[in-house]
């Protein structure tokens, strides 16, 4: 586990932030509606699949999103 001891920049974005960390790693934060957050912790490589899951509130979805 990595822990990060600073942010280098951040860039606000109308529905959340960008922030650059340390050795690439970057952190997004979306704000999807007034009670939803979407939060990305992403590697230097960049993610390892183009599509992400996430808790459903209101029930089950379909597999594919």
């Amino acid at each position: 586990m990595q822990i990060f001891q600073s942010i280098l920049s951040i860039k606000h974005h109308i529905n959340g932030l960008d922030a650059k960390l340390e050795h690439g790693w970057r952190l997004r934060i979306r704000a999807m509606s007034k009670s939803l957050l979407r939060i990305v912790l992403e590697p230097k490589e960049g993610l390892p699949i183009d599509r992400s899951w996430m808790v459903a509130p209101e029930g089950d979805v379909p597999w594919k999103g």
